[in-house]
């Protein structure tokens, strides 16, 4: 210790105007740097250094030092550290507000020092609010503390051309919700830990957590996500900033004793495109069923009918739990009293098919919205007899309606195929499923107006290359979602690739005639209206 100076500079005065920086600091958190191109090399090890004012700034430790520092520095311990170069603190992420960062160079020092007083975590916690009015300033890792309500299932997109698992959690304070998303190993960490204590609603601190200003797009709030493997997260910890949320949290009344609910239709912000034509392989249904292989597959269907029998809707608390009555008023039994505000909800089934194959699937009220543009509090405020068991015919007209799924087909425990399917995402856009159709060899439908006669057609590749004359998509216009036909438009500069497309129509139409006449049509009854 005798060769570092006795003055210690304070981390909030550190400037590029010298490297001889003398400083006492602990190691708050240390974590290897991946290259975002390729995970599997370290481009660095970075860390986060607190002084005893309490001021953090970053430090990053370059691989051609690796050697020479790498084990005289741990995590939670204090050190002094001598002559570091600065240099600002930009990039794609900052994990400090500080404006510069610091790097170990050959002269560097190092040396054990004794601790000060701190708390264990050193936590400095942002409320919701703040998350979401200021998330432009909070451009740096921060720490909140809240209780977590909510959690999605598991879900994977595509970052920089490599495959993705994550979840979404909804976190509660004093001030508001949050959203966050975990990715990779923190997905392993909550689910390891609802195993292990079940659903019972924890309190969580989220340590180095990376603001995202997507999220806000898909929850119409803020999201906050990992950062790398920097994140800490810890449930139901012995800290302060815990005991003080607890005191709170019974003031204000949030819930801690209630159970953790799941978010249902969580949509990851893969653009529809990618999620449907890149990053999922597709499937025929009669392959999705025959196959024991579990996965994610994308499945293009024509719905043919909704097949649920008795009362077709239920009431919900907000904890999206379904409620009972009990004496007058609803009660759940997640939350463990009575409710007065309720939501009105549904999960429709339908019989969907391929040129292959039929299956049931179960699609949210969220979904079915979507396509009919229309809430489930507007369709009971219509109709006469809410509590009718028959089905609105107003869901009668998604009859013939051409989708994409996303399904989530779940490995069978004996090793035979079963129908456990789950559709994580649909898509209702004629030009994503045309591509889809014409980058795959599937089988188009091709319904005559007016009758109940339905034949599966293949669409020959030599076909399809003459009518489109490597035009790169259909017309997504509306004849084209109710009968398959294209749009009719008098402009010929537009209208050459739907010309060539109606020509394609009309010879499917004679093959279609043939096969009527030959008896090889499929006739569906059961199909309505």
């Amino acid at each position: 210790m005798d060769e570092f100076p006795s003055f210690i500079h304070p981390v909030k005065d550190i400037t590029p105007v010298i490297d001889t920086w003398n400083l006492k600091v602990k190691v708050l958190r240390m974590w290897s740097a991946p290259n975002m191109y390729n995970p599997s090399e370290f481009v660095c090890l970075d860390m986060i250094l607190m002084d005893s004012e309490g001021a953090r700034i970053e430090a990053s430790l370059p691989n051609a030092l690796l050697n020479a520092f790498r084990f005289e520095l741990v995590e939670d311990r204090f050190y002094r550290l001598l002559n570091l170069s600065v240099v600002p603190n930009v990039g794609p992420y900052k994990t400090t507000p500080h404006k510069y960062k610091l790097l170990f160079m050959k002269k560097t020092r190092i040396a054990l020092d004794v601790p000060f007083p701190t708390g264990p975590y050193s936590l400095v916690p942002v409320c919701a609010a703040d998350v979401s009015k200021k998330w432009e300033q909070l451009d740096y890792m921060i720490d909140f503390v809240g209780v977590l309500t909510s959690i999605s299932s598991e879900n994977q997109h595509m970052i920089f051309g490599i495959m993705k698992r994550f979840i979404f959690l909804e976190i509660t304070d004093h001030t508001g919700k949050i959203q966050c998303v975990l990715y990779d190993e923190y997905v392993d960490v909550v689910q390891n830990y609802l195993k292990i204590h079940g659903m019972s609603r924890p309190i969580l601190v989220i340590q180095f957590a990376k603001l995202s200003p997507v999220g806000g797009v898909i929850f119409g709030g803020s999201n906050i996500q990992n950062m790398f493997s920097a994140t800490r997260l810890l449930f139901n910890p012995v800290l302060p900033e815990v005991v003080d949320f607890r005191r709170s949290a019974a003031m204000l009344g949030i819930d801690l004793e209630g159970r953790i609910g799941f978010l249902h239709r969580i949509m990851s912000y893969v653009s529809v495109r990618d999620d449907f034509l890149n990053l999922n392989p597709p499937k025929k249904l009669s392959d999705l069923r025959s196959s024991p292989q579990s996965g994610v597959f994308v499945v293009w269907v024509k719905i043919i009918k909704v097949v649920n029998e008795g009362r077709w809707w239920f009431l919900e608390c907000k904890c999206r739990n379904p409620v009972v009555p009990k004496e007058g008023i609803y009660y759940c039994s997640e939350c463990r009293r009575n409710v007065v505000n309720v939501i009105p909800r549904y999960q429709l089934k339908f019989e969907v098919y391929d040129s292959n194959d039929c299956i049931i699937v179960a699609l949210d009220d969220s979904d079915v919205e979507r396509m009919l543009n229309k809430s489930c509090k507007s369709i009971l405020d219509d109709i006469e007899d809410p509590l009718a068991k028959t089905i609105p015919e107003l869901f009668h007209s998604l009859t013939g309606k051409q989708i994409l799924l996303k399904i989530h087909k779940f490995a069978s425990l004996d090793g035979v195929a079963d129908d456990l399917f789950k559709v994580t995402r649909i898509c209702e856009d004629m030009d994503v499923i045309g591509c889809f159709l014409r980058a795959e060899p599937f089988i188009i439908p091709l319904q005559i107006e007016g009758a109940r006669e339905i034949t599966f057609l293949p669409l020959i590749h030599g076909l399809n290359q003459e009518a489109h004359h490597g035009t790169s998509r259909l017309c997504p216009g509306p004849a084209t979602q109710s009968q398959g036909r294209a749009c009719n438009t008098s402009k010929p500069s537009s209208c050459a690739p739907h010309n060539d497309i109606r020509s394609v129509s009309r010879r499917l139409e004679i093959e279609f005639q043939k096969a009527r006449k030959a008896g090889k049509c499929i006739i569906l009854d059961s199909m309505d209206e």
